[in-house]
């Protein structure tokens, strides 16, 4: 995966470039483009019984790629989707914390036929907080937590909000627990943490100290996280007893997960570089979502 991460980053660096500067005009167009010119993935979702349909939020919009490494722009709008969430057991109904291309907040969106069209559900009494991080709890799909300045959540599915406490500075991601709504994960600058009464409070739950950047919780009770320093760790819960799959991608950091929820080794992640990755053995080795247009080795 490294390697093919170089590839990515070196003499193709300036076609890439090249290619990146017709994106706009391309994606108001709707047109297919190379999925590695999207920058700013923010958000990925497995598309309901097509595993290799990706929902992809980006600054732009909500884009669908495909296994040929192409995407087209799903949203009707491109506005900047800052995180993305599915509601569980209902394919079409999706979530999003939404920003103006100029970024002004427009707080809490949902999309009930796909992610095409959207419209605004609710915002946090701070008109200035926009959820850079949204997940679902698969236990009661009414609990949704979010997070970006500040941590929140709701228990009416999204259409009022608390204010919780912050386990660090800086939240990167969030992941309800597949087992109790009350319980959430939080990827942050110090760490990963847990709280177990809905953000009320918070416990450290992996050995090392450093920046955590992911966080997913799949719903077979999976969680995956991202360590900077110790890789790309898995355990079960609620034992939460950690291996390590996958030690560094390069010099970049996995900042989004999904895994297809049909095939449990089947994963995809997202690097701090916006490229979509693959993995087929559950996270041990790894490959580029790439278009044919770069000829990228594993």
């Amino acid at each position: 995966m490294d390697d093919a991460g170089h590839a990515l980053r070196c003499p193709v660096f300036i076609v890439v470039l090249a290619v990146a500067i017709s994106v706009a005009a391309s994606a108001r167009a709707k047109d297919p483009i190379p999925v590695e010119t999207l920058w700013h993935i923010q958000a990925i979702e497995v598309a309901a019984g097509a595993p290799w349909q990706l929902y992809l939020a980006t600054h732009q919009g909500i884009f669908l790629a495909g296994e040929d490494g192409f995407a087209e722009r799903l949203s009707a709008n491109g506005d900047d989707f800052r995180s993305l969430a599915r509601r569980p057991g209902a394919g079409n109904v999706f979530y999003g914390g939404v920003s103006t291309p100029a970024g002004t907040n427009r707080g809490l969106m949902v999309s009930k036929d796909g992610a095409k069209t959207w419209s605004i559900l609710s915002r946090v009494a701070d008109p200035s907080v926009t959820f850079a991080t949204l997940s679902i709890s698969p236990a009661d799909p009414d609990v949704l937590y979010g997070a970006g300045s500040s941590f929140h959540v709701s228990r009416d599915g999204g259409r009022s909000w608390s204010l919780g406490a912050m386990p660090a500075d800086r939240i990167f991601d969030l992941a309800a627990s597949s087992m109790r709504s009350e319980v959430v994960y939080a990827a942050t600058s110090t760490g990963l943490w847990r709280s177990e009464d809905a953000g009320g409070s918070w416990q450290p739950i992996f050995a090392a100290s450093a920046a955590t950047t992911m966080v997913h919780v799949t719903p077979r009770a999976m969680i995956y996280s991202f360590v900077v320093g110790q890789g790309l760790v898995r355990a079960e819960e609620p034992s939460l007893e950690w291996t390590t799959l996958h030690k560094e991608f390069g010099r970049y950091v996995v900042r989004h997960m999904a895994v297809d929820p049909a095939a449990a080794n089947r994963l995809f992640a997202v690097t701090d570089n916006s490229e979509v990755l693959t993995s087929e053995d559950g996270g041990s080795a790894w490959a580029a979502l790439h278009s044919r247009y770069i000829d990228a080795q594993p």
